[in-house]
């Protein structure tokens, strides 16, 4: 008996299925699509550090000869094939955040803002995430030159959360404080 694999969804169609009885959506987008993250840099040096060392440890193994290089060069065969894993996995970052971005979602209802980020693995389908607009202390928004920003919410003096590359974050920040002043509770 063999299983069909399940199929991919939107993201959209995850936020329907995940919205609770009687709650509204009053705003949603996906994150911009940037080729060209913190993220996305960090792990590019990340493999380029891991080539120079895949590179440098093949150089000293070709270096030594006899029964020693057999020994080394067999030794290291599972060490470089992992290695060589790692590299392609970071050095093809920028071309796999697209998609990321591309299948993630932002919304925020009348009762809480939801969060669907769709990871480009095989293990991981979608985490969803949800902060409830009754329990949010304070909004804040950080702001880049392209028109996006950060939103930070605050649930109390430790607790804060960071949802990054927000399209229109003034609109989404008024939005939310609004929700916060009136006190409006679940309807």
């Amino acid at each position: 008996m063999s299983r069909h694999p399940r199929p991919i969804r939107s993201p959209e169609k995850i936020l329907s299925a995940k919205l609770q009885a009687g709650e509204e959506i009053l705003w949603t987008a996906h994150p911009e699509e940037r080729l060209w993250t913190w993220t996305v840099v960090k792990r590019l040096l990340q493999g380029c550090m891991l080539l120079a060392v895949f590179i440098t440890g093949t150089r000293w193994v070709w270096s030594h000869s006899g029964l020693a290089f057999l020994f080394l060069l067999l030794s290291s065969l599972p060490v470089s094939y992992i290695l060589l894993i790692f590299l392609i996995d970071f050095l093809a970052t920028p071309w796999l955040e697209r998609p990321r971005r591309r299948n993630s979602l932002y919304a925020v209802t009348n009762r809480r803002l939801i969060t669907i980020i769709k990871p480009n693995t095989l293990f991981i389908t979608e985490t969803v995430r949800t902060y409830p607009i009754r329990k949010l202390k304070y909004v804040h928004q950080k702001l880049h030159k392209n028109g996006t920003g950060h939103l930070i919410l605050g649930y109390g003096r430790r607790r804060q959360f960071i949802i990054e590359d927000v399209p229109q974050p003034g609109e989404v920040a008024d939005l939310l404080k609004n929700r916060i002043r009136k006190g409006i509770p679940p309807s």
